[in-house]
């Protein structure tokens, strides 16, 4: 499991985001094309994405602080992809959206922020800080969890 914090936000204009990345010294780690499809089950969302040859199943323990989407987030890699779709649909979930974004991940500092078209809903940027392994004890969470928002923020008024 790991903690990821992360901000959404619409994009006008993703060219002048780019240059702006740009001028704060982020850099381009790559471009990419995801395919996602999620399922509900049990009140539980579960997304198979692949991202190129990669395949991976992701759910969430999610929460929205100040804007902010906190999750415990829990993945695993699958070699075929169909086969847990089809897995998760015996098993009683519901398919619920497929969506593919195409765009490019980008890091500054800490930070993964990525650009995306989501194809038919528009273009988005999210600033995401993972916590690979999150302490047990839950103030020095709290802390770890203010400090990515804190960078997360400063970041975007940047």
């Amino acid at each position: 499991m790991q903690l990821e914090i992360e901000l959404k936000a619409w994009v006008h204009d993703p060219a002048a985001l780019r240059q702006r990345l740009e001028v704060h010294g982020a850099r381009l780690l790559r471009t990419y094309r995801k395919e996602d499809r999620y399922f509900r089950s049990a009140g539980q969302d579960v997304r198979i994405r692949i991202d190129g040859d990669d395949a991976v199943v992701t759910f969430k323990d999610k929460r929205l602080v100040d804007g902010l989407e906190i999750n415990d987030e829990h993945e695993f890699g699958v070699s075929d992809p169909r086969t847990m779709a089809d897995l998760l649909a015996r098993l009683g979930a519901i398919p619920l959206v497929e969506k593919i974004k195409v765009g490019e991940a980008w890091q500054l500092g800490g930070l993964l922020l990525e650009i995306s078209e989501v194809l038919g809903l528009g273009n988005f940027i999210e600033l995401e800080q993972v916590i690979e392994a999150p302490p047990a004890d839950e103030t020095v969470r709290q802390a770890r969890i203010r400090q990515a928002e804190t960078e997360i923020r400063t970041t975007l008024a940047a």
